[in-house]
């Protein structure tokens, strides 16, 4: 395994959900408007709405990894696993995969 992903800092969890409050709040930041992400991220902006107020906390991983590229973050981020918002290339570009 790659050393620098096993630094990678890790929140605890339970039961890894999608968290729509990070994804909505990371979109506001971006400037981005709901549509814009969902056709970004290949989906139908109502589902992508229901996701955002985590009405649909059960979603596909290839949906999580399309809107995660469309907010410029990374999976982790937006399942809870991680407080780095960073898009994954940009951490470990960086080499700081501590933080």
């Amino acid at each position: 395994m790659n050393a620098r992903l096993t630094r990678l800092r890790l929140t605890t969890v339970t039961k890894p959900r999608f968290h729509g409050e990070r994804a909505r709040a990371l979109r506001k930041v971006r400037g981005l408007s709901a549509r814009e992400v969902a056709t970004r991220s290949g989906i139908h902006v109502r589902y992508y709405l229901r996701l955002e107020k985590n009405i649909r906390p059960n979603v596909s991983a290839v949906n999580v990894a399309a809107i995660a590229l469309a907010l410029e973050t990374n999976l982790e981020y937006l399942m809870g696993l991680t407080d780095d918002s960073r898009p994954i290339a940009d951490i470990f570009e960086s080499g700081d995969t501590d933080s």
